[in-house]
């Protein structure tokens, strides 16, 4: 996400906006990111190595094996190191994404832009916002006029087959996800609403 409505595309940035203010002839704002991508955001390193044609591990015969050293997903690690390295502040190359917080970053004006989807804890910290705040897909940096994958992922809950407890498993699960629940301790946090019964 980032301001405005114009979604410009990281591609598309002036090497200027490398280091915002080199422009007109002053020195950035010490700590500030055009585009805060901390070193160790995994999730986003992945849609890198996906875009280049790597793998985190393939399969065989039931059997998985690590692949990150493969040409591809190198080739894909080179660029998201290359990436992060030119937008986001030196001091963000080996932290991750809660330390310091990037969606209080952004909410306090310290980054344009972040890889991530907390738009409503960003209005909460800085409702001014409202409004302001414009995503776009991330273009491909192996093809033109391609977007890159994205890493889609959540939580899930689930009894485990070998658990010793599988009936105390299954009465947590069916709090956890009941409607009274679901409705005092998740419904109205950060924008959340309950999906209808199905």
């Amino acid at each position: 996400m980032g301001p405005g409505r114009d979604h410009h595309r990281p591609h598309q940035l002036h090497p200027a906006h490398r280091r915002p203010g080199r422009d007109q002839g002053q020195e950035p704002q010490p700590g500030f990111s055009a585009f805060n991508f901390p070193g160790q955001y995994w999730y986003g390193a992945l849609q890198f190595v996906w875009d280049a044609g790597g793998q985190l591990a393939t399969e065989s015969n039931g059997r998985w094996t690590g692949a990150l050293d493969s040409p591809a997903a190198q080739q894909g690690l080179r660029a998201w190191k290359s990436f992060q390295n030119s937008y986001s502040a030196p001091a963000s190359r080996n932290v991750d994404t809660k330390s310091p917080d990037q969606a209080a970053m952004f909410a306090s004006g310290k980054t344009a832009t972040i890889l991530d989807t907390s738009i409503n804890t960003v209005l909460k910290d800085n409702p001014a916002l409202k409004g302001q705040i414009g995503t776009f897909p991330f273009p491909s940096a192996t093809t033109p006029g391609r977007n890159q994958p994205v890493f889609l992922g959540g939580s899930d809950l689930a009894i485990a087959a070998k658990s010793a407890n599988q009936a105390l498993a299954l009465a947590y699960l069916k709090a956890a996800t009941s409607t009274a629940v679901q409705t005092s301790a998740i419904v109205g946090i950060d924008g959340w609403t309950r999906s209808p019964p199905s």
